[in-house]
């Protein structure tokens, strides 16, 4: 008791009910945004179901046999999940989500440090982008591919030869930059564990099951992916930067404060606008919006719609409609 009467500033806030204010179409706003809400998610919806479906098919065919296809489909898709995030944190560095995953674990723990450093590329590409098209092309051979076992022999060794990174990538993060990158451990503990599960499977496998054809497919979908999510990722960027000062001006220019001043800086307006025009709203209103406007002006049009909501939603607001000849007409008279 004595701590809340410490952060008690005797302030009580009182809330009118009788002359309350609700959202106009509150009901009709609030299906959009659910509406909204689904479509948004319809791809995830999709791409789980493609994958559970996949899943079950290859317990119920011929596939079911060989064990590491399934696997294969499970590491892949928790792999490229992960791929998904490291891609995300080069577009959005600064997102909640990603800094409490990248940073929120101790010190030591810091996903800027590692994908900001001068080893966190590879021939000028970064490795979140290798990473993301090496299991985005794993995944979707399985999917295409799955009852072909020469695609997940073919994945069986090059899953023990990306082994190759995990000294590298357990070196630079220990000894180099001192910090470790949570997303990136992740992707080092899915390819262990299909490497291990490759040695155990090739080392059981009776037969050798290569084919050139599945190598020149799997070489054809990780360029594909490897170059969209390239040139994808400054694109995104771009487009999230545009959004955020959007959003930045947005609020700067509906502040108050900041109208006001820029009101206080404008040219008066010296000549009477009674008896010119229409008079759109309340006659009698304080407040006044005069607009001069041409009829066949596109973007005089465009700004009657706003005009409107303004006098709809206001009852002291009054709106004077005239054409700039009228104008013209009023000043040369005052003139003379």
């Amino acid at each position: 008791m004595s701590g809340f009467e410490k952060m008690d500033k005797q302030i009580i806030l009182l809330l009118d009910a009788e002359h309350k204010k609700d959202e106009l179409d509150y009901m009709q706003n609030t299906a959009k945004e659910q509406t909204q809400a689904i479509i948004s998610r319809i791809p995830v919806y999709a791409f789980i179901g493609v994958v559970l479906t996949t899943l079950g098919l290859m317990f119920f065919s011929y596939a079911s046999l060989h064990w590491i296809s399934p696997f294969f489909l499970m590491t892949s898709t928790v792999g490229l999940l992960i791929s998904l995030l490291l891609v995300w944190h080069e577009v959005d560095a600064h997102n909640s989500f990603i800094k409490e995953v990248c940073g929120g674990q101790g010190r030591k723990m810091n996903c800027d440090a590692v994908l900001s450093s001068a080893g966190a590329a590879f021939l000028g590409i970064s490795w979140a982008v290798w990473g993301f098209a090496y299991f985005a092309s794993f995944l979707l051979s399985i999917l295409l591919f799955s009852e072909q076992i020469a695609y997940a022999y073919l994945w069986s060794i090059v899953s023990i030869g990306a082994l190759i990174y995990l000294p590298f990538s357990i070196y630079y993060q220990s000894k180099v930059i001192k910090q470790w990158c949570p997303l990136c451990l992740s992707v080092l503990a899915v390819i262990l564990i299909n490497s291990i599960a490759s040695t155990y499977f090739l080392n059981k496998s009776n037969i050798v099951l290569f084919d050139w054809k599945s190598v020149l497919h799997v070489v054809e979908i990780g360029f594909l992916f490897l170059f969209v999510t390239y040139y994808a990722i400054p694109m995104l960027k771009q487009a999230r930067e545009s959004k955020s000062y959007s959003k930045r001006w947005k609020k700067l220019r509906y502040n108050p404060n900041i109208f006001e001043a820029l009101l206080s800086k404008t040219n008066v307006v010296s000549v009477s606008a009674d008896g010119l025009g229409v008079i759109v709203g309340n006659p009698d209103a304080k407040n006044e919006i005069i607009k001069v406007c041409n009829p066949y002006c596109g973007p005089c049009a465009k700004a009657h719609p706003e005009l409107e909501h303004i006098v709809k939603n206001n009852k002291d607001v009054k709106v004077c409609l005239f054409s700039r000849p009228q104008v013209r007409k009023r000043t040369s008279r005052q003139l003379q």
